[in-house]
């Protein structure tokens, strides 16, 4: 009875010890990866190659295989391992990122766009499908570049590969795709930029979307869009016949409140001198009252430069003769601007229009006029008038040609020591000062102490 008991218990022990060697034992995976973890790399894939030759192990297993052979291994046998992971999943994500990484080291090209294609169609995510296309594109695969980038409209790509994409959608008469991957896309800055809202631009055209892409390009040009491109917008409004949306883009406000130079030239300079008008107009309409004459040189300057004096010459006429005052003097500014240009005879015809009271408010056209007329003592009376501080130079050099004629060097220097004390005179009107003080026998104003202190006191 004692042996009996003595047997059972012994063959209990040895039970326990076994089944503890059983639950203890480490499987291929985890032989493996404790090697690895050791910093035993090489010592885990001779182990793991040595299992896996013997038809041993699962699918995490093969993974682990693969990865150290890629590291410390064999290449076939990572390549055996890939193999078998695809044999088993062919759609797996990482069984085909494996395969991808493999054969990028590789000379295959056809294998590796072939797993590249598979990755791209089984994820669709974006770094897959870009991937695809950039090397499809670099090894002389158009066609085939061509295909995919239409085949994933749903995915967003970069801003480089998104417009390439919307060309080849545009190309293939797709335009509602290309326009959906176009308003998706933001591009910050870069080149890619101008060219994802000229393209997008065109193709809100091509489907008839002209108050959406009138209405983009607005808020483009608020965003700093240049001149030159928003001319360039605006002419192909013009071109399709949208008159009205090519006006409201051309008078569109910019950011910046300047006088739109750069865009009334563009437009002008593109056989659109109506369009340059409106800018110029918008632009006047805009900023107060002083600062108007500057817009109406611009758009002068325009006209006669293009020789298209007939749509000015209809300004003229429809503002000279309106009942608004506001219109006359905007008028009668056009008409000096014309008039410094071209001189008398271009403004001739609308001489009779040309109000008194108003001229009378611009004194240096005024003067002009007398000129013209004739009329010496109100030439005196106007020159006399002007507000010498704010002439630009061509007004200076206007003013001194009728003064020389018209006024004494005791007068000329009187009105010109005035703006030289306040710091404010011309540059042209200068030497003007010098010479007519001397004739007139005064002091030179740049040695008078007392113009000298006036002018330290007003710096």
């Amino acid at each position: 009875m004692l042996l009996r008991n003595t047997f059972w218990a012994g063959a209990g022990v040895g039970f326990a010890a076994l089944l503890a060697v059983l639950v203890i034992a480490p499987g291929p995976f985890e032989a493996i990866s404790m090697l690895d973890r050791d910093q035993r790399g090489e010592a885990a894939a001779d182990l793991g190659n040595t299992i896996f030759s013997d038809g041993e192990g699962d699918v995490r297993f093969v993974e682990k295989l693969a990865d150290l052979n890629r590291s410390f291994g064999d290449a076939k046998m990572q390549e055996r391992a890939i193999d078998t992971l695809l044999d088993e999943d062919p759609d797996s994500e990482l069984a085909l990122r494996r395969a991808a990484e493999y054969l990028s080291h590789t000379q295959d090209i056809d294998a590796y766009i072939e797993i590249l294609t598979r990755l791209a169609d089984v994820t669709s995510k974006p770094k897959d499908v870009e991937l695809l296309a950039r090397t499809l594109r670099l090894w002389g695969e158009f066609d085939a570049e061509e295909e995919i980038l239409a085949s994933f409209v749903d995915v967003p790509l970069s801003p480089e590969l998104s417009l390439r994409q919307a060309e080849i959608l545009a190309r293939a008469d797709r335009g509602e795709d290309a326009y959906r991957v176009l308003s998706r896309t933001v591009v910050k800055n870069g080149p890619e930029k101008w060219a994802t809202q000229s393209l997008l631009f065109d193709t809100m055209l091509d489907l008839g979307r002209t108050q959406e892409a009138t209405r983009d390009a607005e808020t483009w040009v608020r965003a700093g869009l240049s001149e030159e491109r928003q001319a360039d917008l605006a002419t192909r409004l013009a071109n399709q016949g949208l008159t009205e949306e090519a006006m409201a883009l051309a008078g569109a406000d910019r950011a910046s409140g300047k006088l739109p130079q750069a865009l009334a030239w563009s437009l002008g300079n593109q056989g659109h001198v109506d369009l340059a008008r409106e800018a110029v107009h918008a632009w006047i309409d805009r900023v107060p009252e002083d600062k108007a004459i500057d817009g109406l040189r611009l758009y002068g300057r325009i006209a006669v430069s293009l020789n298209s004096m007939r749509p000015l010459y209809g300004d003229l006429y429809t503002l000279l003769s309106s009942d608004r005052p506001d219109d006359r003097r905007t008028g009668t500014d056009l008409a000096s601007v014309v008039y410094g240009l071209q001189g008398f005879a271009a403004i001739a015809g609308i001489r009779h229009l040309l109000d008194a009271e108003t001229v009378a408010k611009r004194p240096l056209f005024a003067a002009s006029l007398a000129k013209a007329d004739g009329r010496a003592n109100a030439i005196r009376q106007y020159l006399q008038a002007v507000d010498i501080d704010h002439l630009t130079k061509d007004e200076a050099i206007e003013w001194r040609s009728l003064a020389e004629v018209s006024l004494t060097p005791s007068e000329i220097a009187t009105i010109l020591r005035q703006s030289f004390a306040r710091n404010a005179l011309p540059p042209p009107l200068v030497p003007v000062l010098r010479q007519a003080a001397e004739q007139a026998g005064f002091v030179d104003p740049i040695f008078d102490p007392r113009l000298r202190d006036e002018r330290s006191r007003r710096s």
